[in-house]
């Protein structure tokens, strides 16, 4: 079974293998568009980033074990990739 570690580490190898920064770009969009939607909750004012030019959320949630959850989604799919 794949930890998220694993799934992270898998990432950051597709990514930097992909030498064209327009490839990369595609990847993260492609990535972006697979991720599920932050609910409504999550999306609250009280997660808004300030200061970016697009709307991101942010929720941060400690789990079992040392494990920090985050939790992120914005209105523009390369923000969210």
């Amino acid at each position: 079974m794949k930890t998220a570690f694993d799934v992270q580490k898998e990432y950051v190898t597709d990514f930097n293998e992909l030498q064209d920064p327009l490839l990369q770009y595609e990847y993260l969009v492609q990535l972006a568009a697979e991720l599920p939607r932050m609910d409504e909750r999550g999306r609250a004012r009280a997660s808004l980033v300030e200061g970016c030019q697009s709307n991101v959320w942010l929720a941060l949630e400690e789990r079992p074990q040392g494990c920090l959850f985050i939790e992120c989604d914005s209105d523009t799919l390369i923000v969210r990739g």
